[in-house]
């Protein structure tokens, strides 16, 4: 990432929904799976995604069942909405 360029891609996000994040004070794990999944949708342009658990290991480097904790909490928080659908998690 020596110089990143918004002509290189970026991800819209609604400020309304940033300023709550800021607000909400989540967890390190926790923003790390917002985030994935933020990038995921809103990145490609999109309102949901089949997002598999290794997505969430490969992009984030955090274990299993820390990313499954986190994905439960921000599904109680109302955060995101899951689906599940075998392996995969639609958000």
């Amino acid at each position: 990432m020596a110089s990143p360029q918004l002509e290189d891609g970026y991800t819209a996000f609604a400020n309304d929904l940033f300023d709550a994040l800021i607000k909400i004070g989540l967890s390190r794990n926790q923003r790390q799976v917002f985030d994935f999944i933020a990038r995921k949708t809103f990145g490609w342009r999109k309102k949901t995604d089949k997002i598999s658990i290794s997505q969430f290991l490969d992009a984030t480097g955090i274990r299993k069942p820390h990313i499954c904790r986190a994905i439960k909490e921000l599904k109680q928080m109302n955060l995101i909405i899951v689906t599940k659908n075998g392996n995969s998690i639609t958000e």
